[in-house]
């Protein structure tokens, strides 16, 4: 309703009405990309599956 009405543009940043989500390069996402889960996600190589995620060493350094 609130996309319907104007509200809320789907081609709007979302940063701009939400300031801290622009952390990590995160400032050009709009509304839009969110239900496509294309909203700047990294592809990952096949051979990332298992690297534990919530580690605190990076990625890159597993």
């Amino acid at each position: 309703m609130v996309v319907r009405d104007g509200a809320l543009p789907l081609d709007e940043s979302i940063a701009g009405r939400w300031k801290a989500y622009r952390v990590h390069g995160k400032g050009r996402t709009v509304l839009r990309r969110l239900p496509t889960h294309r909203a700047v996600q990294p592809r990952f190589a096949p051979d990332a599956d298992g690297l534990e995620t919530s580690s605190e060493t990076p990625i890159s350094q597993q």
